[in-house]
């Protein structure tokens, strides 16, 4: 198995992931498919996109505890096809607490964005429903960020970097996959645009994200904390990695600062509402906040997207 070309994309929801994937993929000799887990029989969304294109790429997908093994064939798949590529991998955006370990004899980039103005984004608030208890999803967010120092062959990204110092970001990842990365440049232009031949073009993600096919300029949220010792407590914790993504911390450091992370359960519950004197949400494409108007909007076309999804999912339950 060639573990060296295996490379998988990991993080919280809403912390760059796609966008990572938009600026890896616009290299010739790299493939990162979008959360279509090989590494499982369930056909995921994405992955019934692949095989539509492919579909004698089948036996790609199968429950493997080496979730690695399953783009190792995917890899052989395309070369056999005649696509150079060197690197191969997958992205999951989600908090994982086994997934971690079950990647360590592979590289993993793990993005981050600051807590504060994470955990009250509305999608994060749709996803964990943490609007009366912000607690438990802090904690294991940090939690989460704190194990993943303990891989061997890591690097950490974050989303504020990506988003000011978009070039700096480039140059990591050249260093990290000792790659070339001057097909990058400008990456945001091109993310959709890749021939219909070539094999990322059949997931076509890009669709649901636009914010992925845009420059990185502005952040979307503003927040300002409440006073609370939960804060005082997590932060000094969260800001000494955070600061520090590419230091290398002691395991037995990292396993402390987790077990004093866990401690702090006794805080809960703690609402949105006690947890932040305010935050707003903005669009990135105009910088514009998030009206009555515009929250309606994206409630609307969440509801469209579900409907959707459910109708095509009966049609094509029946034409089997």
């Amino acid at each position: 198995m060639e573990k060296k070309n295996i490379l998988f994309i990991v993080g919280a929801p809403k912390t760059g992931t796609s966008t990572l994937v938009g600026m890896l993929n616009r290299h010739p000799n790299i493939f990162i498919f979008y959360e279509t887990c090989l590494n499982r029989s369930k056909i995921s969304k994405y992955a019934g996109k692949f095989l539509r294109r492919y579909p004698e790429a089948r036996y790609l997908f199968r429950d493997e505890d080496d979730i690695g093994r399953s783009y190792s064939r995917a890899l052989k798949f395309f070369r056999e096809k005649g696509y150079d590529f060197k690197i191969i991998g997958d992205k999951f955006p989600d908090i994982n607490k086994g997934l971690l370990n079950k990647l360590r004899d592979y590289g993993v980039i793990f993005t981050i964005r600051d807590i504060r103005t994470w955990l009250c984004k509305d999608s994060i608030n749709d996803f964990f429903f943490i609007k009366d208890d912000i607690l438990y999803t802090a904690i294991d967010y940090c939690i989460y960020f704190l194990e993943s120092f303990l891989l061997p062959n890591i690097l950490h990204i974050r989303m504020v970097d990506m988003i000011y110092q978009n070039d700096k970001t480039i140059e990591e990842l050249g260093r990290f996959l000792n790659m070339e990365m001057s097909s990058l440049d400008k990456w945001w232009e091109k993310v959709s645009n890749i021939n219909e031949d070539n094999p990322k073009s059949s997931l076509y993600w890009w669709q649901g994200h636009p914010s992925s096919t845009i420059k990185p300029k502005n952040k979307d949220i503003e927040a300002n904390l409440n006073s609370h010792p939960f804060w005082d407590s997590l932060l000094p914790i969260f800001d000494k990695y955070y600061q520090q993504v590419n230091e290398d911390f002691k395991d037995s450091e990292i396993r402390g600062d987790i077990d004093k992370l866990k401690a702090l359960e006794k805080f809960s519950p703690l609402s949105l509402k006690k947890a932040y004197l305010s935050y707003k949400g903005y669009q990135l494409f105009d910088n514009k906040p998030l009206t009555l108007k515009r929250r309606l909007k994206r409630l609307f076309k969440r509801l469209l997207k579900f409907c959707f999804e459910r109708i095509y999912y009966k049609i094509n339950k029946w034409l089997r």
